[in-house]
């Protein structure tokens, strides 16, 4: 019903753009709730860093989180939301809601919208999707 999952790495590297040594470090952790057969909740944190040798360390984040139920049999609905930010970054936002209708495999509708906003003073879109795409498998 529950799982999670951290990862920790670190390693030294060459900045190519300055043409120094640098040291990168990664560490993420996430977790997938299950509470229904037909819910999975699952969120992720992410957190990285690149400190070039004599020089500013650099950080960004990401947080998401994603919450798929499935409706029916065939009908199923996704919901994802992101923030990220960084030291040469605005906060971004990122949404998107997904709505499927799957018969069988090859024959299929989806129905999406997505949005990513800059945050900060005055928060704007920067990016909207609508899309509807069907799919449908022909036998002979």
């Amino acid at each position: 019903a529950l799982e999670w999952g951290p990862t920790f790495e670190v390693s030294r590297v060459l900045d190519y753009a300055r043409l120094v040594p640098a040291t990168s470090t990664y560490a993420d952790v996430g977790a997938v709730a299950r509470p229904t057969t037909g819910l999975r909740l699952s969120t992720t944190f992410v957190l990285q860093t690149f400190q070039p040798d004599g020089l500013p360390r650099e950080t960004a984040t990401r947080t998401r989180a994603n919450v798929a139920w499935q409706l029916t049999r065939t009908l199923g609905l996704r919901t994802i939301g992101e923030l990220t930010q960084g030291t040469d970054r605005a906060p971004t936002s990122i949404g998107s809601v997904l709505l499927t209708w799957l018969v069988h495999p090859g024959t299929a509708a989806w129905i999406g919208y997505a949005e990513t906003t800059t945050l900060g003073v005055r928060p704007f879109a920067n990016d909207r999707t609508v899309f509807a795409k069907v799919t449908v498998l022909a036998r002979p």
